[in-house]
This record gives C-alpha cells, structure tokens and sequence, in this order.
C-alpha cells in the first residue's frame, strides 16, 4: 500500500496502472517485459509496485512498446534522484564507463 504521506504517492500509482496495462495489452508477464527491457524481472516488480521508479531510459523503452499497442505515454516522473555519486556511481574516480554498471532504477527520495 502506498503512504499517503508521501509526496510522490499519486505519481507511483498512475504509474503502477500504466505499467499493468501496458503489461496487459501486450500480454506479457512481468518476467516477459523485463526481458524485452533488458532488466532483471524484480525491477520492473518494485517499478509497478511504487518502490522505485524508471530512470529515462527505460522510461523512453516503455513509452516505444506502449506506442506499439497504442497506449498512451507514460505519466511524467519526477527527475530522478541519482545521489551524491551520479547515475554511475562515482564513474568520474577513474573508472571507465563500460564497467561501471548504470543504474535501472531510481530512488525517490
């Protein structure tokens, strides 16, 4: 159950109804959309289940299978909160982008 409390609460669940329908339309299970994402199948669990959201990319990927079955496009996301060390993780110290891996996700707080 969502808090109510919480800034982001109507967000996570226009979300979470987008992504069941877009899942339904297509007919995939949440193992099967992850896979046509290129996620683990948790990930996309806590993206419908509100605990985490998107970052842009995936975000753009749904949006190109909703057009597919024609859904409308995602709800607008808040910009993602990547924290101090960047989307990569503190990819600046040295470390080559290709082994520093990108995040699927991003907390909201």
């Amino acid at each position: 159950m969502l808090d109510t409390n919480d800034e982001h609460a109507e967000v996570r669940q226009k979300l979470r109804t987008w992504m069941q329908r877009l899942r339904k339309r297509h007919g995939f299970t949440q193992r099967q959309l992850a896979k046509r994402l290129d996620v683990h199948y948790v990930t996309v669990a806590q993206w419908e289940r509100g605990k985490q959201l998107p970052i842009p990319v995936y975000q753009s990927k749904m949006n190109f299978l909703a057009m597919d079955v024609r859904l409308e496009p995602m709800p607008k996301l808040p910009k993602p909160n990547y924290g101090p060390k960047g989307p990569r993780g503190g990819a600046e110290n040295g470390a080559s982008a290709a082994t520093t891996p990108t995040p699927q996700t991003a907390d909201l707080d």
